[in-house]
């Protein structure tokens, strides 16, 4: 006789999942941001201190980049000067990130070379640039122009380790958490005389920087009040409320440390010209940076009051584009210009022209100029 049994299984319940739900964790904040290859971030974010060639300039610096055998699309990597001196690869964002890691690769930087022989044939070779940076160091933005190094649990500043050939991707996270509109990469220990590496960055989107109103002119608008402030000590006109920050879209200045704007009538090329303004300062100033359209007229104001002559009416700003792109010379991304109608054109460093309506030209660096300084006084 055969016998069947009935079974009943208990049922699995799970809670369902919401497609549209809000991720706040820190798994949330782990994708690329887009420096690789094809990536959204342009290549007019990418800045260098040094550069082999245009070819091999700081926007060939994305992970993945591909090598061009004839040079055309350019090199597979950035690749510095010969035995440059502390070289950098630098991306500036429009917006601040949670940078939370990085990925490096080796460079492959291949091309083929013609060669013509006396017979009349032609032959090529392959000239090879294989470059990688076995460890490296990270330094990122906290204001205006001013990096900090990133560090260790004791302080230190920290060597990642970094890549052992041209093609493998190593994944380095940071030890704590970046929020900044700009980070520096500064390869260490090289393979042999090249730096060179290419890169991505590991996070998203910062969603909580907005100015909560203590600023002196802050962007919302909304404007904590002086009463709001206090200190333990303070002597008169430097109350606690002096401790706002001056705010604007790419930078924050320190209210209560005098930052002075100088002009000088005597002539210099723009290197010479940013070299007096760093030991005018004592290492804190530089040529001018001009930031937004206040900073246009304050410079402006300082240049008239200075009576410049007739024949010097072309002041040097630290404005350049010795590398790629046009930058300042402090590292900030240009992100304001007051360029006239046609400019830039030919030259590679910027001027401020008073009897054109202070419109910027660009012209040969070593033309002798001059020139309009900004620094901190300590």
């Amino acid at each position: 006789e055969r016998r069947y049994t009935i079974c009943e299984k208990n049922p699995i319940y799970t809670d369902p999942v919401d497609p549209e739900e809000e991720c706040d964790g820190p798994e949330c904040c782990s994708g690329h941001i887009g420096v690789e290859n094809g990536g959204v971030i342009p290549a007019s974010a990418f800045y260098s201190n040094s550069e082999n060639r245009t070819s091999s300039s700081a926007d060939h610096g994305r992970l993945n980049r591909p090598y061009d055998m004839w040079g055309y699309g350019g090199y597979g990597g950035w690749l510095a000067e010969k035995n440059a001196n502390d070289p950098y690869l630098q991306v500036t964002f429009d917006n601040f990130y949670e940078v939370r890691g990085i990925i490096t690769q080796g460079t492959d930087l291949r091309k083929a070379e013609f060669y013509f022989c006396v017979d009349g044939g032609a032959v090529y070779g392959i000239q090879n640039f294989k470059e990688w940076s076995r460890t490296f160091a990270i330094r990122y933005a906290i204001g205006d122009g001013e990096y900090t190094d990133l560090v260790d649990d004791v302080g230190q500043t920290k060597l990642f380790d970094g890549n052992y050939d041209t093609s493998s991707q190593v994944v380095n996270m940071f030890p704590q958490t970046l929020i900044t509109k700009s980070i520096r990469v500064y390869p260490r220990r090289i393979k042999n005389v090249y730096a060179g590496l290419r890169m991505e960055l590991i996070g998203c989107k910062a969603t909580c920087v907005d100015s909560l109103g203590a600023a002196r002119n802050p962007p919302s608008g909304v404007k904590i009040p002086d009463s709001a402030f206090k200190s333990s000590s303070d002597v008169p006109g430097h109350e606690a409320f002096h401790g706002r920050v001056v705010y604007s879209e790419t930078r924050a200045v320190e209210e209560r440390k005098p930052h002075q704007i100088s002009v000088s009538t005597s002539t210099k090329n723009q290197d010479d010209a940013e070299n007096k303004c760093q030991n005018d300062y004592q290492g804190n100033g530089g040529l001018v940076s001009i930031h937004d359209s206040e900073d246009q007229e304050l410079v402006q104001g300082k240049i008239q009051s200075a009576n410049p002559t007739d024949e010097d009416t072309c002041f040097w700003i630290g404005l350049n584009r010795k590398s790629s792109n046009w930058h300042w010379i402090d590292g900030t991304v240009l992100s304001y210009n007051n360029w006239a109608a046609g400019e830039p054109k030919t030259g590679n460093c910027a001027c401020m022209d008073s009897s054109k309506g202070f419109k910027w030209y660009a012209r040969s660096c070593s033309s002798l100029s001059p020139y309009v300084c900004e620094g901190t006084v300590l």
